[in-house]
């Protein structure tokens, strides 16, 4: 905590100082490259360990077929008729 209001007090406001029309540019990078670095860390973490095979409980079994409760649209409107 110490050092960073060091640097706090000695390296910000000289970007302020320095160039004061790309000041919120540069002070921003600082936000942009952790961000890419958060999304590139997620992203190879995400390609090592995981993987997109389909699982077990998402597959379509033959004991598990569609049955009509008759709660459609087009039915009800022909039960109503």
């Amino acid at each position: 905590m110490i050092l960073y209001s060091a640097e706090a007090a000695a390296h910000l406001p000289n970007i302020v100082d320095i160039s004061p029309r790309f000041s919120g540019t540069v002070l921003w990078s600082y936000y942009f490259y952790t961000c890419a670095g958060v999304h590139a860390t997620a992203g190879l973490i995400y390609v090592l360990l995981c993987s997109s095979e389909l699982q077990d409980w998402a597959r379509e079994t033959a004991e598990c077929e569609r049955q009509s409760h008759g709660d459609t649209l087009g039915e009800a409107r022909a039960s109503h008729a």
